[in-house]
This record gives structure tokens, C-alpha cells and sequence, in this order.
């Protein structure tokens, strides 16, 4: 995670030889081209947990509700390896919805675009 000179953060994601590309996390307006940047340190983690229920957040899940801060919440990593497929839990139940057709064409072409792919 990086640091702008004026407090908002972003991740860094492209490293080349003459710049680097960031996602910035808030108003880029206070940013501007020749300022400082610095590395944090830490990785891109999140509030986790039932703290969060009835909150609204930013990127970063700082509240923005004026509900104060959040009380008792673990943190969870942003960027995290995906459990393998025998590790998740089997659909054993199908998903109900008025709009069954649609759903059904749906699964039709995104299977059409697997076969593509």
C-alpha cells in the first residue's frame, strides 16, 4: 500500500522503469503529478466481521455513516488465495426467482461463452 503526500492511500499494481500505476482509495483531487509517494508497509486488509453489519464504508472500511468508529472487528486481508474447489461447500440447493427464464438463458450463454473460451 502507498501513501500520497496529502493522507489519501492506493495500492500499487503496475511497477515499470518510469512510473507506476495506482488505484487511489478516495479523491484524487488533492493529488497531483510530482508528488511524494511512500510505501506503508502493510498490506491491503479490511475491517471483518459482525462489527460491520449496519455500517456503511469507504474502500478501505473506514466508516462514513457518522456512526462512530467500528468496536471490537478482527482484519482480513484484501488479497487472498482462493480455497481450492474441493475446500468450498457443494450448491445443494438451486437458486429460486420469478425471472426463472431468464436465469436459465443466462446460464445458457455464459456456458456458450466457457465453450468459447
Amino acid at each position: 500500500m502507498v501513501e500520497f503526500a496529502s493522507g489519501v492511500k492506493g495500492i500499487a499494481l503496475n511497477l515499470e522503469n518510469e512510473n507506476v500505476g495506482i488505484i487511489v482509495f478516495g479523491s484524487d483531487t488533492a493529488i497531483k503529478e510530482g508528488d511524494l509517494v511512500k510505501r506503508t508497509g502493510s498490506i491491503v486488509d479490511v475491517p471483518a466481521g459482525k462489527a460491520m453489519l449496519g455500517h456503511v464504508v469507504d474502500a478501505l472500511g473506514v466508516p462514513i455513516d457518522g456512526k462512530g468508529a467500528l468496536s471490537d472487528h478482527e482484519r482480513r486481508r484484501v488479497e487472498v488465495k482462493a480455497p481450492g474447489i474441493i475446500e468450498r461447500k457443494s450448491v445443494h440447493e438451486p437458486m429460486r426467482s420469478e425471472q426463472e427464464l431468464t436465469l436459465k438463458s443466462t446460464r445458457f450463454i455464459i456456458g456458450r461463452a466457457y465453450y468459447h473460451i
